[in-house]
């Protein structure tokens, strides 16, 4: 079996990082490979009211379920006053 937490300190996952600010509702959207205990794809909505985590098995499906969770809360987010 292979040692994903090794290989992903040498930094062989990185090419499986996602990443999208939403600047007027002070969001961020993260989706990245998780390879500890069952290797998974963690996508992480942090906003001033949300800090959700959404998990996907394939990298694909991450994709996906990063670009639905960024068109969501850029649509139902309140915006920040500036």
């Amino acid at each position: 079996m292979p040692d994903f937490h090794l290989d992903f300190l040498r930094g062989w996952f990185r090419r499986f990082i996602l990443r999208t600010d939403l600047p007027d509702q002070d969001a961020h959207i993260w989706t990245r490979f998780c390879p500890w205990d069952t290797p998974v794809f963690l996508t992480h909505l942090i906003a001033h009211s949300v800090d959700k985590i959404f998990t996907s098995s394939s990298w694909a499906e991450a994709q996906d379920k990063h670009q639905r969770v960024a068109e969501k809360a850029k649509r139902l987010l309140p915006r920040v006053a500036k």
